[in-house]
Formats: structure tokens, sequence, C-alpha cells
């Protein structure tokens, strides 16, 4: 008998019964199924998102089309190709999406254009962006929209079964799968001030992936697909997505008024290790934070931080480097308290600090307070009747199922005899509110209802 044979022989025995356990636990026609279902389900609440080219590029080329059309040439702006192609999450009803702010910076807002799962395509308003997370809020203004479900971080387990959704390299609607790699990796680096906090993943993300939806297979968000480790830039088993706890605060802020808010903690730290033990065991060797100045007068001066203390923990979450204390504080908001726990010669202690805001290292944009009701389309006003021309491909008119040519009769049950009218019947709306418009084409009455739009346009 070869020396060989029986480890051999025992081992391929562990692993026919391990096997033979697996199949009698784990149905394989259930297991498809569960994929089946999350696909389908989760599928219906992510977009394509399709930028347009660079602000500039964009000008000469409408510069070169005002010069077409004194030619007499037809030329379509609307026909032009995309500058690229992503991916979103609407994650709620009334048509609030999420996405990366890589996708849609420095580009022209009129045109970002987004397109549902069932073709329906449509322009996005942003509502805010924040770099230090590389996350943005957009909307489309539409109704009764699939929304996603965002699930609790405590609930997300490592190991668990997931699939990616979105538009990589332009292939819309792709589903990958894969497992939850690691949580909570903040091991990256990142030039600047940064707050990003990543799960990983080996299901395939590849450039227009960024934006997308990271899912369970119950059908909960758990990520939005953001970066890949790679050295070719395309799917290597290293995708990285956005963590939940992260995704819902800026969400929630970006909502509320189209800006973040940082809170400050006041302290200066270090990272450092720790041998808890005094010895060579390595196992007992622990990464710690030490405070090595205080802002007089700040949030952690009033609770009595004092330099030299170990920041441990921050609501109860462990903090292990100094990183964490601004990626964690991403969690909170100014004016809200919190426990930290403490090391202090030798004693464990914990202190009750409400944090200050902090005066963040870039400039937020100032978009709610220019945000105007869009109609989507020219009104010429002759007469006695209210023309519609110029209706915008994808535009609120659009989606109504106006067309040029179009004689407005009434909009909310007010007759329109001229553009005054009608400027009157739309201004008071809110973007996102439905107006019930009555139009004439061609001696045929058209009824629709118009989900009015948005312009930043003063």
């Amino acid at each position: 008998m070869s020396a060989w044979a029986l480890p051999v022989g025992v081992a391929l025995t562990l692993f026919v019964c391990s096997t033979s356990m697996l199949a009698q636990s784990i149905d394989a026609s259930t297991l498809s199924n569960a994929f089946v279902t999350a696909a389908e389900s989760s599928k219906r609440s992510v977009v394509s998102i399709n930028v347009g080219v660079n602000k500039a590029l964009r000008k000469r080329i409408k510069h070169f089309a005002e010069h077409a059309r004194e030619r007499g040439e037809d030329f379509d702006l609307d026909d032009l190709p995309s500058g690229s192609v992503g991916s979103g999450v609407i994650v709620s009803a009334d048509g609030y999406i999420l996405t990366n702010q890589h996708v849609v910076d420095e580009v022209d807002e009129d045109s970002i254009l987004v397109t549902l799962h069932d073709g329906r395509r449509m322009y996005a308003d942003v509502i805010g962006s924040d770099p230090s997370s590389d996350l943005a809020l957009l909307r489309i203004y539409a109704r009764n929209l699939d929304a996603a479900r965002i699930a609790p971080a405590a609930s997300v387990r490592l190991g668990e079964l997931v699939i990616a959704i979105g538009s990589p390299l332009g292939l819309k609607f792709t589903v990958t799968s894969g497992v939850i790699s690691a949580l909570n990796r903040d091991d990256l680096p990142y030039d600047g001030y940064s707050v990003r906090r990543f799960m990983q993943t080996d299901a395939a993300i590849n450039p227009g992936n960024s934006g997308g939806g990271l899912f369970r297979l119950q059908g909960d968000l758990v990520g939005i697909n953001t970066a890949i480790m790679s050295r070719t830039g395309y799917n290597v088993g290293y995708g990285l997505a956005l963590t939940p706890d992260l995704v819902t605060a800026v969400y929630n802020d970006l909502r509320e008024d189209g800006r973040i808010a940082r809170p400050s903690f006041g302290v200066m730290a270090r990272s450092a290790s720790f041998d808890s033990s005094l010895s060579y065991d390595r196992s007992k060797v622990e990464e710690t934070v030490i405070v090595e100045r205080v802002k007089t007068g700040g949030a952690a001066d009033r609770a009595g931080v004092k330099v030299g203390d170990i920041i441990r923990t921050l609501n109860g979450v462990l903090v292990r480097t100094k990183d964490n204390i601004m990626q964690y504080m991403a969690m909170f908001r100014p004016g809200q308290r919190i426990s930290v726990g403490l090391g202090r010669n030798g004693d464990s202690l914990s202190v009750d600090v409400q944090l200050d805001t902090m005066e963040l290292p870039f400039t937020q944009l100032d978009r709610v307070a220019t945000r105007k009701p869009l109609f989507g389309a020219e009104i010429v006003s002759t007469g006695s009747t209210c023309t519609l021309k110029n209706v915008k491909r994808y535009g609120p008119c659009y989606h109504a199922g106006l067309q040029d040519g179009d004689l407005i009769v009434s909009v909310n049950g007010r007759p329109v005899t001229s553009r005054d009218d009608l400027t009157r019947a739309i201004e008071p709306l809110t973007p996102g509110a439905v107006a019930a418009v009555v139009a004439d084409r061609r001696g045929t009455r058209i009824t629709g209802d118009l989900v009015v739009g948005a312009t930043h346009k003063k």
C-alpha cells in the first residue's frame, strides 16, 4: 500500500460525506429560485444612467448646432451619443435615486438621462452630492416607482449571498452574483477628506456598475457598488460597495436640503499599536487611537477628553484607527449626543459628547434655492390659443403624451388662453406635483397627467 493511500482515502471519504450532507440541506432548485426572485424584484429599482459629454465640449457642440440650423441643416442634440454610462438605485417611490458622485460629476444637469427597467426614459435633477462619500442624489419626476429597501447595517453578514445589478460596459440591467467577502473595509488609501466605508464582494463589478445596487437574496439593498480593486480596470473578483449605514446617512442629509452636514468631535489623534500583554505574543497586539490634541472649547474638550486618552468606542462601535473616527462621524449628525469609550491611565471610562458642526473641506452646490417647476416645452401664445413647440424628448410634456402643435386648453381645470395663463397655472406647483392637462390636437381632445419636472435655470 502506498504511503499516501490512507490519507487520500480518508480525505475523499470526508469530502463525499460532507457533500452528501450539503445536498440534503440545500435544494438546488430552491436556491436557484431564490436568485431568480431576488433578481426579478431588485432589478425594478435599478436604473441605467447616461450622462452627456463634459460642459466645455457640449458648449462647443451647441455653438456648432446653432450655425448648422442657420444654414437650414437638421441637428438634434438629443441624438448625440452620451459621454458615459453608469447605474443608480431608486430609493423612494417618488423618484429619488442614489448613484455615485463620480457618475454625474462635471456634466450638464440637463443631460443626465435615466432609463428605467421597463424602458421609460426621463431626465434627472441633481438634488445634491457628497464627494467625501462618492454619493449623489438624483430625482426623476414620476409616480409609484419600485423603490429598494435599504438593509439595516447590523443585519448584513460576512459570506452572505448577494447579487450586483447595473450597466457594466453599457450592458444595461446585468445581474452577477457572489458573496460578501469582507465587511467594513476601511483600510483603502484615499487622498484628502474621505468617509468611505466599503463591503467587499466577489460579484463581478465592472465600469458602468458604479452607482448600481448590491442586493441580498431577500431583496434588500446592502450597498452601492462603487469601485473595484484591479490592475487592469476590469473585474478580478474584488468589488467594493458603500455600506448601508453610510448610504442611509448621506441619503437622509441630501434629501432633506440638498447638502450634507458633518459633525466635529474636536480632536486630533494618531493610530498606534498597543501590546496589551507586554509580551511577544502578536495575537495580543491591538490597534488603538491616541488623542494628540484637543480643540479648546470643542465638543471633546467640553466632555472632558484629554490629551493621551485612548479612544476605544463611539456609541459602542469599536475604533481601531484614526480614520475610523472620521468614517464613523459620517453616521452621526451635528448636535447629536454620543457616548465615547476611553482608556485613561489604565482605567476605562465613558463620556457623553455633544457634537459640533464641521467645516467641510469642499464646496457644496446650492441647488435647492434655485429649483423651479419645469414644463418641458416652449409655449407660443397666438391670439387666444397657447401652442406647444419643441417638446423636450423624455421631458414632462413628452411623458404626458403631448406633442408639438398641441393647443393647451386647461391645466388643473383652469382655462388657458395665453402664455401668462399657463405660467400662472404651473408656477405654484412644486416639482413632482401632478397637473391634469387638457389639450386640443387638430380637433381631438387630449388629456394627460403631467408630472412637473424641475430646473435650476434662473
